[in-house]
């Protein structure tokens, strides 16, 4: 009866550790995940960022006027990312917590109006 109740007992508290494991890792068993913001008509003709890769230095596709143009990873937090193409000279901001975008362009700041959609495996 002793020997049940150990056995019972150390079950439960694996039970327990697992599933705290688990709820706080919330992306352990992500395998991929994209992220689309779609932008209002803006002067600066931005109409999709799609953030796919979010390590430093890897790159991402910015639509502008219906052309595809390579963005590269600068900074990466919880809260922010930042991309830039330096050729274009034009690094963009984009807020993931509260899904706002901010840009330069040349030394000039801006910001749009995106909507973000999300696709995760």
């Amino acid at each position: 009866c002793i020997v049940m109740f150990k056995v019972k007992r150390s079950r439960a508290i694996f039970f327990i550790l697992f599933s705290l494991f688990c709820s706080s890792c919330d992306e352990i068993f992500l395998r991929f995940s994209h992220e689309k913001y779609f932008c209002e008509d803006n002067r600066f003709l931005i109409k999709e960022i799609s953030v796919t890769q979010t390590s430093k230095n890897s790159t991402n596709v910015v639509l502008i006027d219906d052309t595809e143009f390579l963005f590269n990873v600068i900074t990466v937090s919880d809260n922010s990312i930042i991309i830039k193409n330096r050729k274009l000279d034009i690094s963009l901001t984009i807020n993931k917590t509260k899904n706002k975008v901010f840009g330069f362009y040349k030394k000039n700041s801006f910001g749009l109006t995106c909507v973000k959609k999300s696709f995760r495996i």
